[in-house]
C-alpha cells in the first residue's frame, strides 16, 4: 500500500463541525423531510401551532441549509406539483431553493386564514414542495 493510498486513510466525521442548526437540518435530510417540516422541527414549541410565527426561525435555517449543500452532505428534491415524477435539482437550484424563504414557508393572512382574528391561529401555510435528502458523503461520514 504506498503512502498515498485514501482507502486507508481514518473515516473523518463531518458533525463535528456541524453548528447546532446545522446538525438538526442534517439529521432532517436523512429523514428526507420537507423545508416546511424542517421549520417545524426547528422552531420554538410555543411557536409551533402558530403558522404566522414561523419566519423568524427560516433565515438560521437558510443559513445552516447553505452550508450543507456547499460542503455536498445534502441535495434538494423538486416533487412534481402536479401528477408525475419530481426531480433532484442540480447544485445551483438547489442554492436558489433553499435561500428563497418562500420556499420554506409563507404566511398569506389573505389565503392562509381561518376567520376573523386569524393573527393567533393554526392556519396552515402555503406549502412548497421541496425535500432535502442526505448525500452518499453524508451517510459515509461516522457519527
Amino acid at each position: 500500500m504506498g503512502v498515498n493510498d485514501e482507502s486507508q486513510a481514518p473515516a473523518v466525521s463531518v458533525w463535528g463541525g456541524l453548528t447546532e442548526v446545522q446538525r438538526f437540518v442534517l439529521i432532517e435530510a436523512f429523514e428526507e423531510s420537507r423545508l416546511i417540516d424542517v421549520l417545524n422541527g426547528w422552531a420554538d414549541p410555543a411557536d409551533a401551532p402558530y403558522w404566522n410565527r414561523k419566519a423568524k426561525y427560516v433565515p438560521a435555517l437558510i443559513e445552516a441549509t447553505s452550508a450543507l449543500l456547499a460542503q455536498g452532505l445534502i441535495e434538494v428534491w423538486a416533487e412534481s406539483p402536479g401528477v408525475g415524477e419530481g426531480g433532484l435539482l442540480p447544485a445551483g437550484a438547489a442554492a436558489e431553493v433553499v435561500a428563497d424563504p418562500d420556499n420554506w414557508w409563507k404566511y398569506d393572512p389573505d389565503e392562509n386564514t381561518t376567520g376573523a382574528g386569524a393573527a393567533d391561529t393554526d392556519a396552515d401555510p402555503t406549502i412548497v414542495p421541496y425535500t432535502l435528502l442526505a448525500t452518499d458523503a453524508a451517510r459515509a461520514s461516522p457519527t
